[in-house]
Formats: C-alpha cells, sequence, structure tokens
C-alpha cells in the first residue's frame, strides 16, 4: 500500500513504528509505504498540518499496484505546536465558522467541518491522546 502526500503541501507526515509492520518514510519523501495483508491494513501516520489542505483530496492510497484512489486528510494537530491543544481547538472552530470544506478538520469525513468533527477533536484534547508533537519528521 502507497499513500502519497505529494499535493498537501501543508502537511508533516512522520515515521510511526505501529505494530505489527513499521510505517517507513525517510526523508524528504512524500509517501508512506505499508505493509497491508489480506484483511486490510490498520496503522497510525503521525503528523500535523501548518496552513489549510483545501475541499478537494490532496492525498492518493493504492493497492498492489492499482490506480491510485483520491484521499482526504484530516490531523488533530493543527498548528504542528506541541500535540493537540488550545490553538488548535481554535483552528477546527475557525474551519467550522468560515471553511467548513476544509479537510483537515473533516475528521468524520462527511465532507463539512460540523459538530461531530469538534466533538472529536475535543475527545483526542480532553483524553491527551496527543501530548507532543511528534518526531523524527519524514
Amino acid at each position: 500500500m502507497v499513500l502519497d502526500f505529494t499535493a498537501c503541501p501543508g502537511l508533516t507526515i512522520y515515521s510511526v513504528p505501529t505494530p505489527p509492520q513499521p510505517i517507513t518514510c525517510p526523508p524528504p519523501t512524500r509517501t508512506v509505504t505499508a505493509f497491508a495483508g489480506p484483511g486490510g491494513a490498520i496503522f497510525t501516520i503521525g503528523g500535523c498540518t501548518l496552513g489549510p489542505l483545501g475541499a478537494a483530496p490532496c492525498a492518493t492510497v493504492s493497492v498492489g499496484g492499482g490506480p491510485p484512489a483520491p484521499l482526504r486528510i484530516g490531523s488533530f494537530d493543527l498548528n504542528c505546536a506541541g500535540g493537540v491543544g488550545a490553538g488548535d481547538l481554535a483552528i477546527c472552530i475557525s474551519d467550522f465558522v468560515f471553511a467548513p470544506a476544509e479537510q483537515r478538520s473533516d475528521y468524520n469525513r462527511d465532507g463539512v467541518v460540523g459538530a461531530g468533527d469538534l466533538s472529536l477533536l475535543i475527545a483526542v484534547f480532553v483524553g491527551g491522546g496527543s501530548a507532543v508533537t511528534c518526531a523524527p519528521r519524514c
């Protein structure tokens, strides 16, 4: 499986060793290659965004050499500053009010930044799910 983030200039991705297979993305790549078994793939890609990613899907996913399919990208760390915090919540609220089609804050992938997305970000913020910005960067 190959995830291509080339068209997502505001996105920073990180190498995250997640069992059963580590994801590798040596710098300065904008693609991530991960193992996908017969039942699918479950993995974590760490990252953050600086600036909007736009409304259209900016990433693609290819499996087994097949054609790339569009993929919308979201990030809970919206300012790349110390994990998820109040600044990220402010950016998400701004997207909710002024840019409802912005994919970086559309966590439930329904095409619009809404109350469900705010709820997901608040759950990460309150739950301490991302206390620091990841490293090393890809």
